[in-house]
Order: structure tokens, then sequence, then C-alpha cells
């Protein structure tokens, strides 16, 4: 009778124990949380969703890919504005602010700033060819409302004055936040990839750039680290992916790359020369572009605002389907559908004589429908999208071109 009353009496105090444990755990968790909000961002990208949605996303897949941390967009948390603010305040470990020429007047944006301006002050801005900075009389306290665009709602509800406002601009532009100038003398990818080598404060003797890499081959093409242009000896492999965006166009460059990297995997599977990004090539000339487009395997034609007002796209276009290359064509948001005014007037005005047939190959593109890559959605739209364009591929070389590329 003794032993049993021992058995139980241990029996009690290691439940009674293990209960005083787990509420010790929970607190020790609640208290934690309290402390440490999840899931926590190691950067947070602000930026204008309208004029540089793709950029932004490609920011963050090289952020991601590097530091293997997690970076904030809102595409892919989609949340209210207290939501968002809230994440500034106490689950990012940096702000980075993309600066477009739009960015500051943006009052989300503006409201980002100045509650990182409020709080914990670690924040970075990318300073893009297209920003300008506000003078100094824009950012004075009773001038800020009228360079901020109109919204419809009061950030002084979430206590972001016009008085932190024109404080948060000035730290972050003129004071102690740390800035970046994209480089302006660089193509393609090179300039995203210097800024993040920048803001990860990597190693940096410049950026080495290349395409997906064949199997069991050399790269289909290779960019200079320091200057962007190619080395002696580069070149386009016969019968690789080309993806054709507008020259120039830093958005456009961050759409092809962004679906480049979601679906080099899979086109590497029957595409074993690799993929090519025209935009990183563009020093090229015109025949060895052309020799690229007429040799190749098919190409992506990805359609944004202004590529059909951009004469070495169209160029580009008019020699794939002149030479029957199988083209696929991609549509971001901002593209718009030519009417009849572009073929009727603006075509002749730039071509002249050449003007008809440039129309027909360019009504030939737009007759296949075209696949839409809503460069502002989610990574998950964006893979769907990305998987409907890999299935217009074709798997292999079309008989009669075949020839052509062999000889």
């Amino acid at each position: 009778f003794v032993d049993s009353h021992n058995m139980l009496g241990i029996f009690s105090g290691i439940i009674f124990a293990g209960v005083f444990a787990g509420i010790g755990v929970v607190a020790f968790l609640n208290i934690y949380k309290y402390f440490q909000p999840t899931p926590f961002f190691a950067h947070f990208l602000c930026h204008h969703k309208a004029q540089a949605a793709a950029q932004a996303r490609y920011l963050q897949s090289l952020i991601a890919q590097r530091s293997r941390s997690s970076c904030f967009l809102d595409s892919d948390h989609l949340s209210n504005l207290e939501e968002l603010f809230d994440i500034v305040r106490t689950r990012c470990g940096k702000l980075v602010v993309y600066l477009t020429a739009e960015t500051l007047r943006r009052p989300w944006c503006a409201g980002e700033i100045s509650i990182a301006y409020q709080t914990h002050r670690r924040a970075a801005a990318i300073i893009h060819r297209s920003f300008c900075s506000p003078t100094l009389e824009q950012m004075e306290v009773q001038n800020i409302s009228g360079f901020l665009a109109t919204g419809d709602f009061k950030l002084v509800e979430y206590g972001v004055t016009n008085e932190v406002i024109s404080h948060a601009f000035r730290w972050l532009l003129c004071d102690t936040a740390q800035k970046f100038d994209m480089p302006t003398d660089a193509v393609g990818r090179s300039p995203f990839e210097s800024t993040v080598t920048w803001l990860l404060r990597k190693p940096s003797s410049g950026v080495a750039i290349q395409a997906a890499t064949p199997k069991g081959g050399e790269a289909s093409w290779r960019l200079s680290s320091s200057t962007g242009n190619c080395p002696s000896g580069s070149r386009l492999l016969p019968k690789c992916l080309l993806v054709s965006s507008r020259p120039g166009d830093d958005e456009a460059v961050a759409a092809a790359a962004i679906l480049v990297g979601k679906i080099q995997e899979a086109v590497l599977d029957f595409v074993p020369a690799g993929l090519c990004l025209l935009a990183d090539v563009e020093n090229l000339d015109e025949q060895e572009v052309h020799d690229a487009i007429v040799l190749a395997h098919a190409m992506i034609v990805l359609l944004s605002e202004g590529s059909l007002e951009s004469t070495q796209q169209l160029q580009y276009i008019v020699d794939a389907v002149s030479d029957e290359v199988p083209c696929i064509p991609v549509n971001t948001p901002s593209f718009r559908f030519p009417g009849q005014d572009f073929f009727d007037s603006d075509l002749p005005l730039r071509f002249g004589k050449q003007a008809g047939d440039v129309e027909a190959k360019v009504r030939e593109l737009l007759k296949c429908i075209t696949v839409p890559f809503t460069t502002y959605g989610s990574h998950q739209v964006l893979d769907v999208q990305a998987d409907a364009v890999v299935q217009r591929i074709p798997r292999q070389l079309q008989s009669g071109r075949m020839q052509t590329v062999s000889s």
C-alpha cells in the first residue's frame, strides 16, 4: 500500500510538472511573439506599383536568391494600410525604397517611409534614373499636401502628419539613410544585379551575368562584369530560346527577367542551347541579332508599354515572322494593342515604303493569342502564367527550319 501511495504521488508530481512546464512554454512563446512578431521580413520593398511592379518583383527575387532571407512585397501579401504600416514598424529589418519618378508622391509610400523614420530608421534608398528629387521647398511642411498625389485616405489617421512626412523625406534623401544610384551605363539585368550586390553588401568586383547554362555546354551568351559590353569572342548560340523586350526599358527588362527565371528550368529540358534575353546583349550589331533570331529555336516577344514604338523591337518581330521563327507573344498589363491609326499613320511615317511589310508582320504576330503576364500579381499567379508560356514553346525545331539552322 505504501509503494502504491508513493507511486501515485510521483505520478501526480510528473503531471503537475508537465502542466506547469506547458504553461511556461506558452507564456514564453507569447512574450517572444510580442517582442518578435512573425512573420519577420529582412527587407520591405517600398515602390510605386504602376511604374515599377516588375522591377520590384525582380529585385525581390534577386534578394531572396542571394540572401536566402524573406523580402516583403505587397503583391504577395495583400493587406490593408494599417497592416502594411505595422509590418514596416515591427516586422521588417530594413525598408528598401525603390525611387522612381512618382514614388514619393504616392501616399502609401510616403506613409511607409514615415513609419520607418518614426521607429527604427533602418532604410536604404535605391535611386532609379527616372527619379527627380523634390526640392527643399517642396519638402516643407506646408507644401507636402500639394506634393503628394491625392489619395482616398488620410495618412494623419495613422499618425502620419505632414510634419512627419517632411522630416522623413529629408532623412531619406539628405541625411543618414543609405543611398545607391542604379547604374545608367549598363544594359539588361546588370543594373538590378549591381543594386542587390550593394544592398546585401557582398564583395563586389563587378557583376557577372549569364544566361541559363545549356545542359552539357557553355552559356548562350556572356556579359562583361563592369561595363555591360560583350567581351571579344562572345556569341549567341544557335537553337537557343530568345526573349525579346523593349530595349532600354527597365520595367520591360525586369518583366522578361522574371519570366526567364520562372521558365528556364522547364525549358532546358527541350531547348538544350539555353535561353537568351536580348536586352542583355543590346551592344551586338543588327546582323548578329538577325542571325541569332533566324537560328533560334523560338522567340518570346514580351509586349509592354511602348513596345511597338521601339524600332528595334519591331525589327526583332519582322525578322522572326519573316523567317517563320515560332513566336510566343506575352503581354504585360501596360501594353495596349494598336489601333488602326498605328497602321495608317504611325508606321508610314517611320518606315515609308516598308510600312506595309512591317504592318503585315505585326498583324501576323498579333493574330496569335497573347499570354498575359501580370507583373503586379503574386508569385502564384505568375507561376501559372509562366507555365502557359512554356506550353506554347515548340518542343522541337520545325523540320523545314531544322535544315536552315543546321546549314
